[in-house]
């Protein structure tokens, strides 16, 4: 019995071992976060064997008083005073009031981008309606300027109107003439 126990808590060191492993393996693959959400122990004194007053969220602002060393003594708004440690204490806004404003300015801004990209496209539509309507009218003028030249260079029909006006001219003349002339020899 001795060597099967021992054979048997052999096998349950392995077993027990290989679980282990098998579930560090598991927990350290995976990848975590360490939050950014605090509750500042404040304490009747600059350190942690004081006893704590109150408890205050991170974000939360407060009045600087007096500083020692790595403690702060601060006021509440509530009211309330005492110490808590500096490295709990930041100056300026609050990494949740810059992720607030830049949401809001990104909000801000993707709105102004849609804006923009829905004038983008009324401007791109009227440039191609006036582009079309500029090429029609360009048409329309060449197509007239040619005409008129034509008109303006038909040599053919220009001599055929001076030569029949010259006829008529000639005929109404001698018609007159003829008149005058009968009227002398009536007379």
């Amino acid at each position: 019995m001795k060597q099967g126990g021992y054979s048997w808590f052999i096998a349950m060191t392995i077993f027990a071992s290989a679980l282990f492993l098998f579930s560090a393996g598991i927990a350290a693959g995976k990848t975590m976060y360490i939050t950014d959400k605090l509750h500042a122990s404040i304490r009747t004194g600059p350190s942690a064997e004081n006893k704590i007053v109150a408890f205050v969220q991170s974000n939360s602002p407060v009045d600087v008083l007096e500083k020692s060393g790595k403690w702060t003594y601060i006021k509440l708004m509530n009211g309330k005073e005492g110490w808590t440690r500096s490295s709990f204490l930041a100056q300026g806004p609050t990494k949740e009031e810059i992720i607030e404003r830049l949401k809001a300015e990104n909000e801000k801004l993707n709105n102004e981008l849609s804006l923009l990209k829905n004038e983008d496209t009324r401007l791109r539509r009227g440039f191609l309606e006036q582009k079309s309507k500029t090429e029609e009218q360009e048409k329309i003028v060449s197509d007239l300027t040619q005409k008129t030249e034509e008109l303006s260079y038909n040599k053919p029909t220009r001599w055929l109107v001076l030569g029949a006006s010259v006829l008529i001219t000639g005929i109404l003349i001698g018609y007159h003439s003829k008149k005058k002339k009968k009227a002398m020899f009536l007379s």
